[in-house]
């Protein structure tokens, strides 16, 4: 899958962020016939007005995801291993339409800039855990608890869990992103965006020429 995704980017004219700081909301569902796309600006790194997020089915790659104000990018997301339908038992008194279903597959968010720090939240259901790998090795463990608050942007620790500062992992071929596995419980959603420190980003013509090289030497091994 990663592949064929690749190739893709290698077409692709726009980058990660539109703007300096864009941030990407996922919104995962586990059972798309009876769940319900999140609206609005009311997760933890949400921006004012920034309402959009991404419908991503588990198992179902998702490619150019929006940003917050729907501005294509270049985040992916490829799953990376089987799931199944995944609700959360407990959401009926929800009142949000992020923490209804979510995913239990592993997936990788990837498309994203070489060199460059992120913030992600992660949302989940009852004890959600699961590693996260990194440029800097893996993050392990579980990080949302017991009750959850089902408001937005809830409790860090309880509803969700926040990374700051964190480098993609390199997968080769010029892809970057971040690898989330080993899911216990289910992740409901997820907001990417960099970090207010991180570098400028390179020039748009360098990042074509590197996703062009890289489309290429997928064909290549092929």
């Amino acid at each position: 899958m990663l592949p064929r995704l690749l190739l893709t980017l290698g077409c692709a004219a726009l980058l990660f962020s539109g703007s300096a700081h864009a941030l990407v909301n996922i919104d995962f569902q586990g059972d798309p016939a009876v769940d319900t796309l999140h609206v609005g600006d009311d997760g933890v790194l949400s921006s004012l007005g920034g309402t959009v997020w991404n419908d991503v089915e588990q198992g179902v790659d998702a490619i150019l995801l929006d940003d917050e104000f729907g501005v294509q990018t270049t985040a992916n997301v490829s799953f990376i291993d089987p799931g199944f339908n995944n609700n959360d038992p407990d959401a009926v008194a929800a009142n949000n339409n992020l923490q209804d279903s979510g995913t239990v597959a592993g997936f990788i968010l990837w498309g994203l800039n070489a060199g460059q720090s992120y913030d992600i939240a992660v949302y989940g259901g009852i004890n959600m855990g699961f590693a996260l790998g990194h440029d800097g090795g893996q993050i392990f463990g579980f990080c949302a608890g017991f009750p959850l608050t089902y408001t937005l942007p809830g409790v860090q620790g309880t509803d969700y869990c926040l990374f700051q500062g964190l480098q993609p992992f390199n997968f080769g071929g010029g892809v970057f992103g971040f690898d989330f596995g080993s899911i216990d419980g289910v992740i409901t959603g997820v907001q990417i965006t960099h970090s207010p420190t991180s570098a400028p980003e390179p020039a748009l013509p360098a990042m074509l020429i590197g996703a062009l090289v890289a489309g290429a030497a997928v064909r290549n091994r092929r």
